[in-house]
């Protein structure tokens, strides 16, 4: 089981994970489950939570959102969120 939770404030969003992952059914490691991002320019961030029982899975996944989101040179939502659902889609289909 995994918790990821996030916080909205006046000043910005607190994100939070816990860093425990089993592997095998019964090994346990520590690992990095949200990760903050800057997207060029530094005119946006973004963050990225990912719990599965495929580790490998989930760091393709968040790796395609960053290229789709990295690719956009400005900060246009509706344009970040297609290229989003294109990588995501893309992915699934393989």
């Amino acid at each position: 089981m995994s918790i990821i939770a996030g916080f909205t404030g006046s000043e910005g969003v607190i994100l939070c994970a816990d860093r425990q992952e089993t592997v095998g059914g019964y090994s346990k490691r520590a690992i990095r489950k949200v990760g903050m991002r800057q997207g060029p320019n530094r005119l946006f961030r973004w963050a990225i939570g990912a719990a599965t029982n495929s580790g490998e899975h989930a760091e393709m996944l968040m790796s395609d959102i960053d290229d789709a989101i990295i690719g956009s040179r400005d900060y246009d939502p509706p344009r970040l969120i297609r290229s989003i659902n294109d990588r995501l889609m893309e992915l699934h289909s393989h």
